[in-house]
């Protein structure tokens, strides 16, 4: 996203048929404004959800297996 230029990044936004993302325009960054993230926090919460999903994947197939 960074690569964009500031025309970009707008056309990107009003491309969003759901209308949540927005430009910051004191940073010129792109946001999920609508939850309060930037899509860096997204990114980030998407891999420690990943973790806990792994984790809990593998616990339930611990059970599973009589363990």
């Amino acid at each position: 996203m960074d690569t964009l230029t500031l025309d970009g990044k707008k056309a990107w936004v009003e491309s969003s048929p759901t209308k949540v993302f927005d430009i910051d325009h004191k940073t010129e960054k792109v946001g999920c404004f609508s939850l309060g993230l930037t899509i860096l926090s997204m990114k980030t919460h998407l891999m420690e959800y990943y973790q806990v999903i792994k984790y809990l994947w593998c616990f339930l197939r611990e059970i599973g297996d009589g363990s």
